[in-house]
């Protein structure tokens, strides 16, 4: 057993196992009380999809013009695969209908885009950002692919939001060495974040309902060998459930979010974590988080059968207010499953049924 001290300067044990190579760390969690005010207004409007009916997986800017959305159909062929702006969002262009996409993202040269996604369970690239084809050989064993990460033109990550599998590789995709966390451990990946050479994956086994389930899949050397936190929720319900969001500030803040309310966060590199208490009764689940310098954005579902909600700071993270919607702007079936800073001032929600806001103009 290690011990190890919280923000309060409590000492807290931290018991570690070794499976399959990765190191588990369970970890006491403080909680922080009275960061959450009232509801406020806000400028969240709607976005006007490119399609209707369409199912919007992911969404990713490579810069404060270009950037990457990933459609799965709802309704046909016509819906679903790659889409592409280069003006901030105001318009998109569908550059691809065959697969059902869940990931799309340029390597980090921009000399590649990848795709994963559900036709197929395999990764397909593009060299010109148009013309897509299936990685040659496969995984070793088929995945729907929900995240894909390249350091460079060699190494890379692909991720599965259906098993216990992860998939790296070190030849620019012309194979993959698969790691299989158990399903205790791992039972599916949820939301990812990188910084440099770390990647951050939310993810957690099914509810429990004895606090636990919460885990971050973290590594600091280009996803070859793996630590697992898990973190006990302390606050509202104690209810535990999995993380579904995760976001890097800088080498000591991260954030994570998930099922029941749970919203965590360290400031001290990991060494310990809190937890946001006060969050209002109505929300359900926290799905996506993301922030650009001070600003903080947390989407998700509440108790209330289609409604949605933006959790939002100003201050990064100190308090925490529930945004209104503009009139409109989330429809009956509205859902929010994700959102993706393009810069300071300007951000997307998203997700099934339709649904794109946006917070600022493009």
């Amino acid at each position: 057993m290690g011990v190890l001290a919280n923000m309060k300067g409590e000492v807290m044990s931290v018991g570690r196992k070794m499976a399959i190579g990765v190191v588990v760390a369970v970890m006491g969690v403080a909680v922080a009380a009275g960061c959450v005010e009232d509801t406020g207004e806000s400028g969240w409007v709607n976005a006007d999809p490119p399609m209707e009916n369409i199912v919007i997986k992911s969404m990713h800017f490579e810069d404060e013009n270009e950037g990457w959305m990933a459609t799965e159909g709802a309704t046909g062929v016509g819906d679903r695969g790659v889409w592409y702006t280069d003006d901030a969002g105001q318009s998109w262009e569908q550059v691809h209908s065959e697969y059902n996409a869940y990931a799309v993202r340029p390597d980090a040269q921009g000399q590649r885009v990848w795709l994963g996604g559900s036709d197929q369970r395999q990764l397909w690239y593009s060299d010109d950002g148009e013309t897509f084809q299936p990685q040659a050989d496969g995984f070793e064993q088929g995945d729907t692919i929900n995240h894909v990460y390249f350091w460079d033109d060699q190494v890379g990550l692909a991720t599965t939001e259906t098993s216990d599998r992860l998939h790296r590789t070190e030849d620019g995709g012309e194979n993959f060495e698969q790691t299989e966390m158990q399903r205790e451990v791992l039972s599916g990946t949820n939301g990812k974040d990188v910084d440099g050479d770390r990647v951050f994956l939310a993810a957690g086994t099914a509810f429990t309902g004895d606090e636990g389930g919460a885990r971050i899949l973290y590594s600091e050397n280009r996803a070859e060998s793996w630590e697992i936190i898990e973190l006990v929720d302390q606050a509202h319900d104690f209810e535990g459930g999995p993380l579904e969001g995760i976001h890097v500030v800088d080498e000591s803040e991260i954030w994570a979010v998930g099922a029941n309310r749970q919203m965590y966060y360290t400031r001290d590199g990991m060494e310990s974590w809190q937890q946001v208490d006060g969050v209002h009764e109505d929300i359900r689940h926290f799905y996506d988080i993301d922030g650009y310098g001070d600003r903080l954005l947390a989407v998700g579902s509440t108790s209330t059968a289609d409604d949605v909600f933006v959790f939002q700071s100003e201050d990064g993270g100190d308090s925490w207010r529930m945004m209104d919607f503009a009139d409109g702007a989330c429809g009956h079936g509205c859902n929010l499953r994700g959102v993706e800073f393009v810069h300071q001032d300007l951000a997307y929600a998203y997700g099934p049924n339709n649904t794109l806001l946006r917070l600022g103009s493009p």
